[in-house]
């Protein structure tokens, strides 16, 4: 199992290493950096944990999809994106998992995506173990988590943002099978300056991502009702 962490503008700040707890070789976890700052200070900071590359990036999109470009470079067929933020998983059962914990569920999750044909797969977005289930559903897949089985997809680099949504729709639109498993989510972090979070603060542009979403795809989503921004599921 490959590891892929894009990451921007958070030297100091990445906290998924507590995730991974030492369960995970150098070689198995790749970080993506955009600029040459980060990718001399994300080397001298996590250089012996984890293999560090440099490519730009003007997307989260962009920034997995150069992770994509070097795992199938690799010959790796398979990889695992994770936020750069993340603690811990939190399950159904409230019970915290980290290092060889994490990855045996994650190796778990694998199993039954290639038992399942399966192309996606993430987890619940809510780490409230009273809003979790024990099912595994067709559901679009939070980036901070999930699991790819094929390194040939792209993400679209034209998505600013929802990207890791527009690429569970694209999938699923052409028959692909993406599935969410409704019992961990993961802990992460309180968010800092970095990452994704610039985006965030755009709240025009999300929404309007967000709304071109429902348009291209209505027959799977729609505008949550409640929580503005931010699109529900309705396929089956």
């Amino acid at each position: 199992m490959i590891v892929c962490i894009p990451s921007y503008k958070r030297a100091g700040k990445v906290k998924t290493f507590e995730l991974l707890g030492g369960a995970f070789t150098k070689d198995e976890v790749i970080i993506a950096t955009q600029t040459e700052s980060d990718y001399e200070e994300y080397t001298k900071l996590y250089g012996e944990q984890a293999t560090i590359i440099l490519a730009e990036a003007h997307s989260c999109g962009e920034a997995r999809n150069n992770l994509l470009d070097y795992c199938e470079g690799k010959g790796i067929k398979e990889v695992l994106f994770l936020d750069d933020d993340l603690k811990k998983i939190r399950t159904v059962d409230d019970t915290f998992l980290v290092g060889v914990e994490f990855r045996d569920l994650m190796d778990k999750c694998f199993q039954f995506a290639h038992k399942n044909s399966i192309t996606l797969f993430g987890s619940y977005a809510t780490d409230n173990p009273m809003m979790m289930s024990r099912k595994a559903v067709p559901n679009i897949i939070d980036g901070m988590l999930c699991g790819l089985l094929d390194t040939s997809i792209r993400y679209d680099k034209s998505f600013t943002t929802k990207s890791d949504y527009e690429l569970s729709l694209r999938l699923m639109s052409h028959g692909k099978r993406v599935i969410r498993f409704n019992s961990f989510a993961p802990v992460n972090s309180p968010r800092s300056s970095g990452g994704c979070e610039e985006i965030r603060q755009r709240k025009e542009e999300y929404l309007f991502v967000a709304q071109c979403l429902v348009d291209a795809y209505p027959n799977l989503i729609a505008m949550h009702p409640n929580k503005k921004g931010e699109i529900k599921y309705i396929g089956k």
